[in-house]
């Protein structure tokens, strides 16, 4: 790994080490294994479950960031856990964090995070950075 900086190195760990503690939680059903993917140089990073729940064959994956630009985008998750919210608390500035998942026009400019909500703009309980003006509902 060549010319990385500081901060790419430190999200790259920060990122790991958080799917290592998700990935120590296998699920309660069938028989599962759950196993962590890092492609740290393309700076890819996914939890994946596979095996038989009864006789189904399982293989999803469950979470999926990737570390773009020096921010860290979350593309996919699945569980209860909230991801930008621990990457905050791991010392992670919310301006680099990406929802992934949100529309490109949304990605490109998005909004600072709040810790909590009254008008829901952009908070974590929403898990959303979305415009006031695009929302559809109305929030009391």
């Amino acid at each position: 790994m060549e010319n990385l900086t500081d901060q790419l190195i430190n999200y790259q760990q920060t990122v790991q080490q958080l799917l290592i503690g998700y990935a120590q939680n296998k699920p309660a059903y069938g028989d599962i294994e759950v196993e962590t993917i890092f492609d740290t140089q393309r700076n890819h990073y996914q939890i994946m479950h596979l095996g038989w729940q009864h006789k189904r064959w399982i293989h999803q994956c469950v979470m999926h960031l990737d570390i773009r630009n020096e921010k860290i985008w979350i593309f996919y998750n699945s569980t209860e856990h909230d991801i930008a919210a621990n990457l905050v608390r791991l010392g992670v500035p919310k301006q680099d964090i990406v929802l992934g998942f949100h529309p490109r026009v949304l990605t490109l400019n998005p909004l600072p995070y709040k810790t909590s909500c009254k008008k829901c703009v952009a908070c974590f309980c929403c898990k959303a950075a979305v415009p006031a003006a695009l929302q559809q509902r109305k929030v009391a």
